[in-house]
């Protein structure tokens, strides 16, 4: 029976850890696309629900409030507030450039009534 030296044991913990914590890595990216979808199609299945009309000079938001969405009338002027701009930037990257239909941003509705007023 050969005992194995320190050096070659601490490298072996070393390597079990290393694999251990990409594993939690890969698992922790894999539920963040896997929350990523879903979040996207149940805003795609949201705003494909509601027909919202406008008004001049105006576009409809959806935001979440407390788990339900909250829908809002958007003059156009805030196109240009920077607030505003960062919430369509996030927008962006979580559904993409193309939504139809209402706007869906991923933004609690108290802090969108925030930034509009």
């Amino acid at each position: 029976m050969q005992m194995k030296s320190s050096k070659h044991m601490d490298q072996a913990k070393t390597k079990k850890r290393h694999n251990c914590s990409i594993g939690v890595k890969n698992t922790m990216e894999q539920l963040q696309e896997q929350l990523l979808k879903w979040r996207t199609r149940e805003y795609k299945r949201i705003s494909s629900t509601y027909d919202f009309g406008t008004v001049k000079g105006h576009f409809s938001v959806l935001a979440l409030s407390n788990g339900e969405t909250q829908i809002f009338l958007v003059a156009l002027r805030y196109l240009s507030h920077p607030p505003f701009i960062k919430l369509l930037e996030a927008a962006e990257q979580e559904f993409g450039f193309n939504q139809k239909g209402v706007l869906v941003i991923p933004c609690e509705a108290s802090e969108l009534k925030r930034i509009l007023s």
